[in-house]
């Protein structure tokens, strides 16, 4: 048995790490608010608990590539399905959130009815994906490959992220705030994320870090604007 940790294991490690207790820091501001009665407030809450799994998933997934182990291919696949599931649905929690928290019009309406019934249809498309191999398919050396559908449904995710940062611009035009930041600069570290993990290979993720640091980002804006607002 060969369990030999790398550069990218260890960097992927603290990488992750650091995005897990980032979002404990954002969830502890949450300790002592009632946040049941704020259906924005639960949604944000569990966005940050699925980026913790996303980034656990992920960890896994980079940890085991390549490990002479028994079991490290069911374990790659296991993680690596795990990952793409949370990953959607990280999309679509945020999307929901920023129509409830910004936008208003994702409660009870046939938007809110498509943009779920998508998401559960990909989302069934990923976890049946170690056995039709339609989004991706790992070879016995724990090579990824990329399966037809895995362009299509990680164009729907950016369409959710997106579409939450295009509520955000909206609801400061209407209302007239800039916030303490642009929106463009809560989207950068999501966007820098993603690119460096697709792009770069035998780069760490980076996606789960961008992610926890977008998430403190907006946070930390919508605090600072409703403090401007009672004050």
């Amino acid at each position: 048995m060969i369990f030999q940790l790398t550069g990218r294991d260890y960097a992927t490690i603290i990488l992750n790490g650091g995005a897990i207790i980032l979002i404990f820091g954002v969830l502890r501001t949450f300790l002592f608010t009632n946040v049941k009665d704020r259906l924005d407030d639960v949604l944000f809450i569990r966005l940050m608990i699925l980026n913790i799994l996303l980034a656990l998933a992920n960890t896994v997934s980079y940890v085991i590539d390549y490990k002479e182990i028994n079991g490290a291919w069911l374990i790659k696949m296991i993680s690596t399905t795990l990952f793409y599931l949370v990953l959607m649905l990280t999309g679509l929690c945020w999307r929901h959130y920023t129509s409830v928290r910004f936008a208003y019009d994702l409660r009870k309406n046939w938007r809110r009815n498509l943009i779920i019934t998508v998401a559960a249809l990909l989302s069934l498309i990923i976890l049946i994906n170690p056995f039709t191999g339609w989004f991706f398919s790992l070879d016995p050396d724990m090579d990824l490959h990329r399966g037809l559908l895995y362009v299509p449904v990680y164009i729907i995710i950016v369409i959710y992220v997106f579409a939450g940062f295009f509520d955000i611009v909206r609801y400061r035009t209407n209302r007239g705030t800039k916030g303490p930041v642009p929106v463009w600069f809560y989207m950068l570290p999501v966007i820098c994320g993603g690119l460096l993990t697709l792009f770069v290979p035998g780069s760490p993720s980076f996606a789960p870090i961008g992610i926890a640091i977008s998430i403190a980002f907006t946070h930390a804006g919508t605090v600072t604007e409703v403090t401007d607002i009672l004050s």
